[in-house]
């Protein structure tokens, strides 16, 4: 009885989430008298496909804010302001609020996010309010993700 239970309050959630996501809709047939004659079920399988994608990344990218850095070491964050982006050697320039040069290198692997969208170095502008989370290597300050913040 239990099972059931849970069964049907498991397909509750993905109905609601179905309708909440714009996965499937719903719309009555209507005969040629104007009555309802039955329903209809409809699958938007590239908004799953793409909606899967997203919910897959943000996961990967949550495992990379929590778990330290591969080499043993430990991520930092600081928050600053982007003074200079030098495209050809993959580095940044932040000033963070004590006024201190923070620059960073930046590396195939490092996530760039600006309005909750992955991003290159190019969507970086100078000014931009930067969050920063780095580790220490080789002397280094090497970049794990970079998300611009929103201007207050």
């Amino acid at each position: 009885m239990r099972l059931l239970g849970l069964l049907f309050v498991l397909f509750l959630v993905v109905l609601g989430a179905g309708l909440y996501f714009d996965w499937f809709h719903f719309s009555w047939e209507r005969n040629g008298e104007g009555q309802r004659s039955g329903v209809s079920v409809d699958v938007n399988r590239a908004r799953i496909a793409h909606d899967s994608e997203r919910a897959g990344q943000a996961v990967k990218n949550f495992g990379h804010r929590v778990a330290p850095a591969s080499h043993g070491t430990t991520l930092q964050t600081v928050k600053g302001t982007l003074m200079n982006v030098d495209v050809p050697d993959r580095q940044l320039t932040v000033t963070t609020a004590d006024n201190r040069k923070l620059t960073v290198v930046l590396q195939s692997d490092t996530h760039i996010r600006r309005d909750n969208v992955e991003g290159n170095m190019g969507a970086l502008v100078m000014g931009d309010r930067l969050e920063v989370t780095y580790r220490d290597e080789n002397g280094k300050h090497v970049a794990e993700t970079i998300t611009v913040l929103a201007r207050t």
